[in-house]
């Protein structure tokens, strides 16, 4: 075999190489992208959850003021779109259920401190 046939059977071996593992590649790409956004999203998630119990002590310890109360209720608007923000980056159908259960609890208890929220304004 002639060096001239071998360099066009390496370079045919490469190209095939390349070109089934382009497809492969994208596609990992693309998951990488959701799973960063979904990353993101968990640490806002973390943060605002955190920030929100935060307020919700100090209201409940210490000052019981209407400003630490609309804090608190604008903590629950951030939380709740980042909640529906996750919900709409997760594709698998448990994830999804998951997220109902989560807004189902989130809502009650919104509900439950707001009356406490209400009590104390008064």
């Amino acid at each position: 075999m002639y060096i001239r046939d071998r360099l066009r059977v390496s370079l045919m071996v490469a190209l095939i190489t390349i070109t089934a593992l382009l497809p492969l590649i994208s596609w990992s790409l693309v998951n990488l992208q959701s799973a960063n956004q979904r990353s993101e999203l968990s640490t806002k998630l973390q943060k605002a959850i955190l920030e929100r119990i935060f307020l919700r002590d100090e209201f409940l310890l210490l000052a019981n003021s209407a400003e630490d109360a609309r804090q608190w209720q604008d903590k629950n608007q951030e939380l709740a779109h980042i909640i529906d923000q996750l919900e709409e980056a997760v594709s698998e159908k448990d994830q999804i259920e998951d997220f109902g259960y989560l807004k189902t609890k989130f809502s009650r208890h919104i509900e439950n401190f707001g009356k406490n929220l209400g009590n104390a304004a008064d």
